[in-house]
């Protein structure tokens, strides 16, 4: 399943992990949009396409297709003169889910067909569109932010594959972040809670019912934010002042697992998990605060690695972000200049 986390997410869903293992750096490869100033994917499918976005020689956002031989194209959304324009999520299909900033700097949501043809979609009265997940049949999951003062608050939504939406909310403080969607139209995602505005997962179903999962004593928050098709989500939790996190395995049963690295280790940002159960994410070594991968198999096995052109000074890096049925994992290695490049583990 993938995952996508815009800069509102990553402020929002900052969270905290650790554990030893070994290191790893094979069958990685390296890839940028040609002249590109930083690639940053997003999302791949169980053919191995990725999409993502990458910054242009003038730092103007583009969205990115790579193919599966490594042939990658632009995607600049629908019409032309658009100034800031991201690709988030793929499905198996090859329809990709995104959103655009137009000439009037207005947003826009968008969905590409395999074809190549865009469709616009908007909500009203949204300032912000972000699109999060998309799942085999094209309904697609995110949160669209509103006008108020001080850029109001955010809100779940679903699209249809007719294209009807459907906007939803949790909570009393308009903080509701839709992540990802899995086939049964279940989308997971957080929002601020009643009396203590501490943030917890939801998961909702497609008739508008949902559950909620708080942790015991997860006084920072607890943080889902990728599903698969047995309904089981993948995410973190942090305690209130606590600089090392636990992140988290809840089955369609209820049952939660944790993946505890221990302490000198924190994750960071959200972790993701395919179709068989495995799982993906960051976490960072405190003594240096350089960033590694990780992946946590069906068994609790958990395996760190590195994409070798990493930086090793702190806040450099190895940051997965998606991972497919097959195991692929793509995201994003901060190099020793501090510029953003893709990778794609096998």
């Amino acid at each position: 399943m993938h995952l996508r986390l815009s800069s509102v997410l990553a402020t929002l869903l900052l969270c905290m992990l650790g554990v030893t293992a070994a290191y790893a750096g094979s069958g990685i490869t390296v890839f940028d949009v040609p002249g590109s100033k930083g690639t940053y994917p997003a999302s791949l499918n169980d053919s191995g396409v990725i999409v993502g976005s990458y910054f242009d020689v003038n730092l103007v956002s583009h969205g990115f297709l790579r193919h599966i031989g490594g042939g990658i194209e632009t995607l600049d959304g629908p019409g032309t003169g658009n100034v800031i324009v991201g690709a988030d999520a793929i499905n198996n299909s090859g329809v990709i889910a995104g959103n655009f900033q137009d000439s009037a700097r207005v947003n826009h949501g968008y969905v590409r067909d395999a074809a190549g043809h865009y469709t616009q979609f908007d909500i009203t009265g949204a300032c912000t569109l972000q699109p999060g997940g998309i799942n085999s049949i094209g309904q697609i999951s995110g949160y669209w932010g509103d006008c108020g003062i001080g850029g109001g608050g955010y809100h779940g939504f679903l699209r249809d594959v007719d294209g009807t939406i459907t906007t939803f909310d949790f909570g009393p403080f308009n903080t509701t972040l839709g992540c990802n969607i899995n086939d049964s139209g279940q989308i997971v995602g957080l929002f601020a809670q009643a009396g203590s505005g501490i943030g917890a997962t939801f998961i909702r179903n497609l008739d508008g019912s949902a559950v909620f999962y708080s942790a015991p004593n997860a006084s920072g928050g607890t943080s889902g934010c990728s599903i698969n098709n047995s309904g089981t989500v993948s995410g973190v939790i942090t305690q209130s002042g606590d600089p090392y996190g636990i992140g988290f395995i809840r089955d369609a049963g209820g049952n939660v697992t944790d993946i505890n690295f221990g302490s000198l280790n924190e994750v960071r940002y959200q972790t993701a998990i395919n179709n068989t159960g495995v799982v993906t994410g960051t976490h960072q070594t405190a003594t240096d605060n350089v960033y590694h991968g990780f992946v946590r198999d069906t068994a609790g096995v958990i395996t760190s690695f590195d994409v070798a052109q990493a930086g090793t000074t702190g806040g450099q890096g190895t940051l997965p972000i998606a991972i497919n049925s097959k195991g692929r994992i793509t995201g994003s290695y901060i190099g020793p200049k501090n510029v953003s490049h893709g990778f794609v583990r096998q």
